[in-house]
């Protein structure tokens, strides 16, 4: 049994982008939208990642802030545990870099 509630749809470039989507699955309408979020990536029609990155920064950026206010009261050794722990894996998760 599917959860229709979960689907999603979106058109990817401009081609398509003036005609409205219509895709019905077992009588249940799926809504279609310029912009997901799919296992953790935000992109948009046109499979641009602005939106991604900039989550991500602001979160890593707050977990940066943190570990600002507390530098006087850690060692280096501990400070790194932490970045390798909480921050770095933010910033990696789905890294599009080249390989």
């Amino acid at each position: 049994m599917c959860n229709h509630e979960k689907f999603q749809s979106m058109s990817l470039g401009s081609k398509y982008k003036n005609e409205q989507m219509k895709i019905d699955v077992l009588n249940n309408v799926i809504d279609s939208h310029s912009e997901m979020k799919l296992v953790g990536v935000t992109f948009d029609e046109y499979l641009n990642f602005s939106r991604h990155i900039g989550e991500v920064c602001k979160i890593a950026s707050k977990k940066v802030g943190v570990l600002m206010r507390l530098r006087n009261m850690l060692t280096t050794s501990a400070k790194l545990k932490i970045f390798i722990s909480f921050i770095m894996p933010q910033i990696t998760y789905c890294h599009f870099g080249t390989v």
